[in-house]
């Protein structure tokens, strides 16, 4: 059975479905040791955690992405990456690589962006960096919360 998750580097992986945990809109509606973190802090955080969800992908077979930006330097940024195809007005597609993944978690600040692997929706994001949704099955969340685990976000 496939579920949706949410995932922030804030709060891990929450089941969309999950009404006891509301889900961010804003940045001020994620935990306040979060928003009281520097920063520096978040962004490394922020890394940590999007290298821990680039290598889950890459475990799932992501093949594929797709991503709309608005900044030039955004743009430039991917037409850097080997494998992408510009489409105008800020879309792009390209072949899921580790330099891509690099590009969209580092660089990126997407309005949209989506990848997929084997025809299915891996991850899906709209609008900001606030969380993204990915969808896989129970066995596979396991998977991606012990990788976050691996490189906990949260000071002690």
């Amino acid at each position: 059975m496939v579920t949706e998750f949410f995932t922030h580097p804030a709060l891990g992986l929450v089941a969309t479905d999950d009404l006891s945990t509301p889900l961010p809109l804003v940045e001020s509606d994620l935990p306040d040791w979060w928003n009281e973190l520097d920063e520096e802090r978040q962004e490394a955080a922020f890394d940590a955690w999007w290298r821990s969800l680039a290598k889950w992908l890459s475990t799932r077979g992501a093949d594929q992405f797709s991503v709309d930006v608005l900044e030039p330097s955004d743009r430039r940024s991917l037409e850097s990456a080997d494998g992408v195809t510009t489409l105008g007005r800020g879309r792009h597609t390209g072949t899921w690589t580790p330099r891509a993944a690099d590009v969209l978690g580092s660089t990126v600040s997407p309005q949209r962006m989506e990848i997929n692997g084997g025809g299915r929706l891996l991850l899906q994001l709209t609008g900001n960096w606030e969380g993204v949704c990915i969808r896989c099955s129970d066995e596979e969340a396991e998977q991606l919360h012990a990788l976050f685990a691996e490189a906990p976000v949260r000071p002690s």
